[in-house]
């Protein structure tokens, strides 16, 4: 059984795993080099109290990926099985943006919105759902409130079950509806479906157990850029001179193994 983790918690330094830079060596042995594996009696005795390793030195999965987020961008895509490449491009924008017109030169559609297509989308898969469940809540709360986060973990996944009875239509509807809260981010509807057609029911379902995993590394941790051309989805995180936060490797990690 996985290990329930607090992201909103790991991404703080507060929370018992701040590596002071002595020990990073140990920290950087363990993932690269001893199977993630702690060496040192002295470190391993100070983070077992903090849930980073077990009494043998074994990092937990939290140890994992805290430690890997100490690495270089170069070694966090090696441990992470993530592709790393170097485009050299025009920069009059943000740098996401100018990332965006790059690969729209090349064809593809897409947009800069981190998790914000993802959520666009499972909540017009889920739109009768989220008023049901906010009227419940409150009933003087309008429709800007729509939140999964209204919903219990396990009644998440439950809604995960759904998603093999929607269609390009109901999308389309509800997005309509979704538009009218200013809040939403507005897209291009086509961009919408044309993700929704390439990605197919299946892939979605695996991405909405992801999001609803955990909420919070989800939408501070997805890919920057999500495009589509020739009915392939791809996701790229576009860095400059950093490298991947704790939220960005879990989701990273995450969709990684389950194969997106």
């Amino acid at each position: 059984m996985e290990e329930e983790i607090d992201w909103k918690l790991v991404e703080s330094t507060g929370y018992g795993i701040l590596i002071v830079k002595s020990e990073l060596p140990d920290f950087i042995n363990a993932i690269l080099i001893n199977n993630n594996y702690l060496s040192s009696d002295k470190i391993i005795q100070k983070y077992q109290k903090n849930g980073i390793c077990n009494q043998s030195g074994l990092l937990t999965e939290r140890g994992r990926l805290v430690a890997i987020s100490y690495l270089t961008l170069k070694f966090q895509c090696l441990i992470l099985d993530i592709d790393l490449f170097h485009e050299t491009i025009n920069i009059t924008k943000s740098i996401e943006e100018s990332a965006l017109d790059f690969y729209k030169i090349q064809g593809y559609l897409g947009c800069f919105s981190e998790a914000g297509v993802i959520s666009i989308l499972l909540s017009c898969i889920f739109y009768d759902q989220l008023v049901d469940i906010l009227k419940k809540k409150d009933e003087r709360l309008d429709e800007s409130y729509l939140s999964f986060e209204y919903f219990p973990k396990d009644k998440r996944h439950e809604l995960s079950n759904l998603i093999q009875y929607t269609n390009s239509d109901i999308i389309i509807k509800n997005y309509k509806k979704l538009l009218k809260n200013p809040f939403v981010l507005n897209i291009d509807s086509n961009l919408l479906i044309k993700i929704y057609e390439a990605l197919g029911n299946d892939e979605i379902t695996k991405i909405s157990k992801i999001y609803f995993d955990n909420i919070h590394a989800s939408l501070y941790g997805w890919p920057d850029l999500i495009l589509v051309k020739n009915n392939m989805v791809k996701l790229i995180e576009v860095k400059r001179k950093d490298k991947l936060k704790r939220s960005q490797i879990i989701t990273l990690d995450t969709l990684k193994k389950q194969q997106i």
